[in-house]
């Protein structure tokens, strides 16, 4: 029974979320992301562009939406979780508290010790553009302890409620397309509609022409990215949007 209840002891530390420290968000260079002359012309004969010009300008903002998304996945991949993020804060969190803890116990003796090792390097202090005994250094790091635990705290809190992802990278470019086809469409209609649903059956993936468009965009992006993904992202852009304006008025 003993064994069995540290087994899963160590298996609930091992499944515990741990702080990655030395993580700089350094990436690895990330390729520029180009269309093929072949896709360009698809592209732009589903808006309905003839014109060279226009033709050209909108590859050239695809390929920068493309070449943002691309690097902002490519710093996601080294970027830790929100779990680990909040590991990290928790344990600063901790250890500012028990620094604080010490500081305001410590005896009067080791106290005056402190103070006078604090006192042979005089430490610049910019906002009074004076140095700092040992003393006011003292008094200074408490401060900024205690203004640290107290702001840091609730933000610790918050973080542990979680949530789903919100998939911020995919709904900005997303957003900035929507943006493209309105800008660029010689369509009869310009603007961007959203459906899910063929002949009133729901399908799941964007049907429109623009969400047709976003679609055929992301399998040159990114054609990892599921179909129903960039649907709930054409969806959260919209409602955003209608919300918005119904805001203004």
């Amino acid at each position: 029974m003993l064994a069995h209840l540290l087994q899963q002891e160590v298996q609930a530390m091992s499944r515990k979320p741990k702080a990655q420290w030395g993580e700089y968000g350094f990436t690895d260079e990330v390729s520029p992301f180009r269309l093929t002359e072949e896709r360009r012309e698809e592209l732009a004969e589903m808006l309905g562009i003839e014109d060279p010009t226009r033709r050209n300008s909108l590859a050239e903002k695809i390929q920068s939406v493309g070449n943002s998304y691309r690097c902002d996945k490519a710093l996601e991949a080294v970027t830790p979780a929100r779990a680990e993020r909040n590991a990290a804060l928790a344990a600063i969190l901790a250890t500012a508290r028990e620094l604080e803890f010490q500081l305001q116990g410590i005896d009067h003796a080791s106290q005056s010790e402190l103070w006078k090792a604090l006192g042979t390097e005089p430490f610049w202090n910019d906002e009074d553009s004076g140095t700092q005994n040992g003393f006011e250094q003292y008094e200074s790091l408490r401060r900024r302890l205690t203004h640290l635990t107290r702001t840091l705290a609730p933000h610790v809190e918050e973080m542990k409620r979680g949530g789903r992802p919100e998939n911020a990278i995919l709904k900005t470019a997303v957003g900035e397309l929507i943006d493209l086809y309105e800008e660029f469409t010689e369509n009869d209609d310009k603007r961007f509609t959203h459906t899910v649903h063929v002949n009133g059956a729901h399908v799941g993936k964007p049907q429109s022409p623009g969400g047709r468009f976003i679609v055929n965009v992301f399998r040159e992006i990114d054609d990892t990215v599921a179909e129903t993904s960039i649907g709930s992202a054409i969806r959260d852009r919209m409602t955003r949007k209608a919300d918005k304006d119904t805001s203004s008025f």
